[in-house]
C-alpha cells in the first residue's frame, strides 16, 4: 500500500522532501542487561540527512559533564540510526516516517532500533543508568530503544531526551523519563517544522468488552521551549547565541543536564548514591 510522507526537514540542511512509500517488517531483540555496572552510558542519535559528526562535540561535552558531576565512568557514543548525510535521504525519511507511525508493541520492528543495535548491545548487557539523546528523528528511534532496554530490564534507568523530533507515542513507562524540546521563538512559540510532524496519539484499550479503543495521548513528561538562535540544524551550534546570550550548545546541554538531575537525583550527590545492579 503507497501511502504519502508530509513534508520533512534534512536534519542539517533544513531541505523540505516529499516522498512515498512501501511499509516492510524488520524484526529485532535485544539482549537483556544483567551484573553490576560502574558506567553511565551515553547515546546521542543524529536525525536524517547528518553530516558526520554533527552532534559530535554535544555528545563529548555531555559526556564529560555527566561523568564529572556522578563520579561514573561514561560510556556510550554517536550513533545514526538513520545513516549519515551519504545514504539515500529520501529511504531514511521512509524509515523514520514507518517508525514513528509504529504502534506500542511493535517498535522491535524499529529500523532505527535495528540499525543501531550492534552499538547498544555493551549498555544493553549492562545494568548502569542510560541516557539516549536524540535529534530529529534520533527522538524516536531514542524512546524506541528505551522501551526496548526496559523491555529486558523494567528496573533499569534509562532516560531519554527528544531535540526536534517529530512526534510519536511515548510508553507510559517512559512519559516521566523522557523531555521533549523544542525550538521557539522570543513569545515562546514552536518554530521547528519537524515538531509539528506525527502525533502523541496512540490506539487504547477496550472499553469494556466492546471491540471499541478510546484514543490516548502518550506525550513526554516534560516538554521544554528553547529560544535558540536558529531553527531545525541548529540545536547544537556553538557560534549560534541563544536568547541570553547562551550558545544553541550550552542551552541544550544545560538542558538535559537539568533532566537527567531531575530524574536521577542521587547520582548527583543531593542523596546518598546508591549502584545500579
Amino acid at each position: 500500500m503507497m501511502m504519502c510522507i508530509p513534508l520533512y526537514w534534512c536534519a542539517c540542511s533544513g531541505t523540505p522532501i516529499l516522498l512515498q512509500w512501501r511499509e516492510s517488517i524488520m524484526p529485532m531483540n535485544t539482549p537483556a542487561a544483567s551484573g553490576n555496572d560502574s558506567r553511565l552510558y551515553v547515546y546521542a542519535l543524529a536525525g536524517i540527512g547528518t553530516a558526520p559528526g554533527f552532534m559530535q562535540e554535544f555528545h563529548g561535552e555531555l559526556s564529560r559533564r555527566l561523568a564529572a558531576s556522578t563520579g561514573f565512568t561514561a560510556a556510550g557514543g554517536l550513533l545514526y540510526p538513520y545513516g549519515e548525510w551519504s545514504r539515500s535521504v529520501r529511504r531514511q525519511i521512509w524509515e523514520v516516517w514507518r517508525d514513528i507511525r509504529l504502534p506500542a508493541g511493535a517498535w522491535a520492528r524499529s529500523y532505527g532500533v535495528a540499525a543501531v543495535r550492534r552499538e547498544l548491545e555493551p549498555a544493553a548487557r549492562g545494568s548502569g543508568p542510560v541516557v539516549l539523546v536524540g535529534h530529529s528523528g534520533g527522538g524516536t528511534a531514542a524512546v524506541h530503544a528505551a522501551d526496548m532496554l526496559l523491555a529486558a530490564d523494567p528496573e533499569r534507568p534509562v532516560a531519554v531526551v527528544q531535540i526536534g523530533s517529530p512526534r510519536s507515542p511515548v510508553p507510559p513507562v517512559l512519559q516521566e523519563a523522557t523531555v521533549y524540546c523544542y525550538a521557539c521563538g522570543p513569545d515562546g512559540r514552536g518554530r521547528d517544522p519537524v515538531c509539528r510532524l506525527g502525533s502523541w496519539r496512540a490506539a487504547g484499550e477496550p472499553r469494556g468488552r466492546l471491540p471499541v479503543g478510546r484514543a490516548v495521548w502518550r506525550k513526554p513528561g516534560q516538554l521544554v521551549p528553547l529560544p535558540i538562535a536558529g531553527r531545525h540544524p541548529d540545536y547544537f551550534r556553538g557560534h549560534l547565541r541563544a536568547a541570553g546570550g547562551a550558545s544553541n550548545l550550552e542551552l541544550a546541554l544545560e538542558t538535559v543536564e537539568k533532566h537527567i538531575q531531575g530524574l536521577w537525583p542521587q547520582l548527583f550527590g543531593e542523596e546518598e548514591r546508591a549502584p545500579f545492579s
